[in-house]
């Protein structure tokens, strides 16, 4: 998973993008379709619930996915906006996409108080 961008500044979240890719390391192919629709969000170690987790479960799912079972060695990514909404107070976040298939590394980005 990575963000476009490492800073960003409150209010002016709506240009987050996120790319979430997957990669096949195994030998064989996999089912990665069925493990995306099982993901969620962990927002600095709290994951996603209720209302947020339901947008997500929808914005993720929606549009076009990559051929399922994804082959041995080979990766696909599907790149999302609209994430801003989580992120609307200043600090520092640490954010992991996760399902019961696999779990990314986290990826630290910043919002900075809006300058008056």
């Amino acid at each position: 998973m990575t963000v476009n961008h490492a800073l960003y500044t409150a209010g002016w979240m709506n240009e987050m993008v996120i790319d979430f890719a997957v990669f096949n390391d195994g030998n064989a192919p996999a089912a990665v379709n069925p493990c995306i629709d099982r993901s969620t969000f962990v927002i600095n170690g709290t994951q996603l619930s209720g209302k947020d987790f339901e947008w997500f479960a929808f914005n993720l799912g929606n549009g076009p996915r990559s051929i399922d079972p994804l082959p041995a060695g080979k990766g696909t990514y599907i790149e999302k906006g609209g994430f801003g909404q989580f992120f609307q107070k200043p600090g520092v976040y640490r954010v992991v996409w996760k399902s019961d298939c696999f779990e990314s590394q986290p990826v630290f980005f910043r919002v900075m108080p809006r300058d008056k």
